[in-house]
């Protein structure tokens, strides 16, 4: 698939995201997302790596990002099947315990 592609754009975001181009990876996804008619599986790669970038920098700021990303999803799919597994790990990064599985 193509760049054009959501997901080729959000592997091409995560691989942003582990290469520590967090910006890049930022862009790439809201640009997938604004091209996407039902962008909600982008909207949970998007917490998963404001997350990946807590984890990597320790940086407050990617928390609350993260935190303010899955506040959207709650309200936009509140019965997503995802929403239990994200929720976990954003209170697992909260609170410094140990995620049993940790976001990919």
């Amino acid at each position: 698939p193509g760049i054009d592609e959501p997901a080729t754009a959000a592997s091409l975001a995560e691989a942003y995201t582990r290469l520590g181009r967090f910006d890049d990876g930022e862009r790439v996804l809201a640009e997938a997302m604004a091209r996407d008619e039902e962008p909600t599986m982008l909207r949970f790669k998007r917490i998963q790596l404001r997350l990946a970038r807590y984890a990597q920098t320790s940086d407050p700021r990617a928390l609350a990002a993260a935190r303010s990303a899955l506040t959207e999803v709650e309200s936009l799919a509140p019965d997503h099947p995802l929403l239990t597994v994200v929720q976990t790990w954003l209170r697992e990064a909260e609170t410094g315990t140990s995620p049993r599985r940790s976001p990919p």
